[in-house]
């Protein structure tokens, strides 16, 4: 896979984690009504890029959310693997 296929692929999967949390983004929910909407999320099958699964837990929605709040959309990038 050369240079521009993985940023092309890093960029799917990024594009895939915001759209996951977008709406989780919104200031006026409550603490339960985002806990809510995630266990929703949660519920939910989904065609993952690059990915065989189709489901999330709340966990992973909930570390992509942190994630995003300390360091912006960059945050969501797949980090590279050096092995």
């Amino acid at each position: 896979m050369d240079k521009e296929q993985q940023q092309n692929k890093a960029q799917q999967i990024l594009d895939f984690r915001y759209s996951i949390i977008a709406e989780l983004l919104n200031p006026y929910l409550s603490r339960a009504e985002r806990r809510a909407l995630m266990r929703q999320k949660a519920g939910r099958r989904y065609e993952i890029p690059y990915s065989q699964r189709t489901r999330l837990s709340t966990d992973c929605i909930r570390k992509w959310y942190a994630t995003f709040q300390r360091f912006g959309k960059e945050g969501l990038r797949p980090k590279s693997r050096s092995d």
